[in-house]
C-alpha cells in the first residue's frame, strides 16, 4: 500500500494528481485527503473554505479510478466538519465504498490562541475528537 498526501491548500485537480500514478499500482494506493485550513483576521476562510465539496470531488474521483480514500478533515485546531456530529462520516461511508476513514494530524497548533476568536481551547477539541474516532472505527469495519 502506498498513502499519499494530498494538501488541498494548493488547489489541485484530482485528476491530473491522478494521472501521475501508474494504472496498474492505483488499487494500492490510498489518498489522504488533507483539508488544510487557513483563514484571516476576520475568521474567513483563506483556503479550502469548501471542505465537504472538496471532500466529495476527491472521494468521487479516487472512486472512478480505483482508488483507495481518507479525509484528514482537522489542522491543529481547526476542522471542516463537526468533531462530534458522525453525520457526514456516515454519508461519505455510504454514498463512497472507498472511502476507509479520517485521520487527525497537527494536533500541536491552532490552539488556546488569545488573539484568534476561532481557536478552540485544546482540551475542549481534542475530548470529542477521541469520542468521533471511537465511534468510527466500527462504521469503517461494518
Amino acid at each position: 500500500m502506498w498513502l499519499v498526501h494530498i494538501d488541498t491548500w494548493n488547489y489541485p485537480d484530482p485528476q491530473k494528481i491522478i494521472d501521475l500514478i501508474p494504472e496498474d499500482i492505483r488499487p494500492y494506493v490510498v489518498m489522504n485527503i488533507s483539508l488544510s485550513i487557513s483563514h484571516d483576521s476576520d475568521s474567513r476562510f483563506k483556503v479550502a473554505e469548501y471542505g465537504y465539496e472538496i471532500t466529495k470531488s476527491w472521494l468521487r474521483t479516487c472512486a472512478e479510478n480505483r482508488m483507495w480514500a481518507m479525509v484528514q478533515c482537522a489542522s491543529g485546531g481547526y476542522s471542516q466538519f463537526s468533531d462530534s456530529d458522525l453525520s457526514v462520516y456516515e454519508e461519505f461511508y455510504q454514498n463512497y465504498p472507498n472511502f476507509i476513514g479520517i485521520n487527525y494530524a497537527e494536533q500541536f497548533w491552532g490552539y488556546d490562541d488569545a488573539t484568534d476568536p476561532l481557536s478552540p481551547k485544546w482540551t475542549d477539541r481534542i475530548r470529542p475528537i477521541f469520542a468521533v474516532f471511537a465511534e468510527t472505527v466500527p462504521t469503517s469495519t461494518a
